[in-house]
């Protein structure tokens, strides 16, 4: 029935498997990106509506499904085709009334962008990474890697070599991962999916886009805003955009929101996470 071209990634004891493009990589995301989303309050139950924006192959959404035993609509966005064809398989396993999946990106407004894809590493992908700026991004790849590699999860071996020997190799590791293809991807805004899927209520809106964070946001109406109870967002570029989008949260009514970067890898590359709570 499903095709055996892709690597499968073991998720949990019973022996739950999800197909992926890069093992290494969606180990890695498992097991050390996923629980993120879940800090400081952040939490699932039976009957609520989520939505997975920058979905990539689906193991957060097939997380969410997994903690509320299928009694969950989820709704996850990945614009890019060659990710967008493991997610669909893997959401193909589940419910289909209860996962839908959608082959597009959300952003301030309807139109196409081109997207950067690293076929070798494809949570990179972006609308804001492309040959102009890929020695940025290479650097960021590199000061991650390292940041992991000192926290022993990633690479150990590369600890047992001299330290001259090991940048040299980390180079070229950084400089294979980073291969780019590029592809114009449809984007629409939130709200529209909002009006086309008829949604009263968005339980918790899940925001990974590398780079497009408040453009997604700035394509949310104000009376949508009311229907959102959680969010969560990986935030690029945390030390100049971190602020701006917890002032926007908190305009849109969001009571508490935090704003942290809590390991090596994060602030060697800026990154960080946001979380926020309505009252309502």
């Amino acid at each position: 029935m499903f095709p055996t071209s892709y690597p499968q990634l073991t998720l949990d004891s019973r022996g739950t498997t999800a197909f992926c493009l890069n093992k290494v990589e969606a180990r890695y995301l498992h097991d050390h990106d996923i629980p993120n989303y879940f800090r400081h309050g952040i939490t699932v139950r039976g009957g609520d509506t989520v939505f997975d924006v920058g979905a990539n192959i689906g193991l957060f959404a097939l997380s969410v499904y997994r903690q509320c035993g299928g009694d969950v609509r989820l709704f996850a966005f990945e614009p890019i085709p060659s990710i967008f064809k493991v997610l669909r398989l893997n959401a193909s396993r589940l419910n289909p009334d209860r996962f839908k999946t959608f082959s597009i990106g959300l952003s301030r407004e309807q139109k196409s962008l081109n997207f950067s894809y690293f076929p070798r590493l494809p949570s990179w992908s972006s609308a804001y990474v492309d040959g102009a700026n890929l020695k940025i991004a290479r650097t960021r790849f590199k000061l991650s890697l390292l940041a992991d590699l000192e926290a022993g999860q990633l690479l150990p071996w590369l600890r047992l070599l001299p330290l001259p020997i090991r940048m040299v190799v980390l180079d070229a590791v950084v400089k294979w991962l980073s291969k780019i293809k590029h592809f114009d991807c449809k984007v629409r805004t939130l709200s529209e999916i909002i009006r086309e899927q008829r949604i009263d209520r968005i339980d918790l809106l899940k925001v990974d886009v590398e780079g497009s964070e408040l453009d997604v946001l700035m394509g949310i109406d104000k009376h949508d805003w009311q229907k959102i109870r959680q969010v969560v967002l990986e935030v690029e570029h945390f030390s100049e955009r971190s602020q701006e989008v917890v002032a926007l949260l908190v305009k849109q009514g969001f009571s508490r929101v935090k704003s942290e970067q809590f390991n090596d890898a994060q602030r060697a590359t800026d990154l960080g996470m946001v979380y926020a709570f309505a009252s309502r």
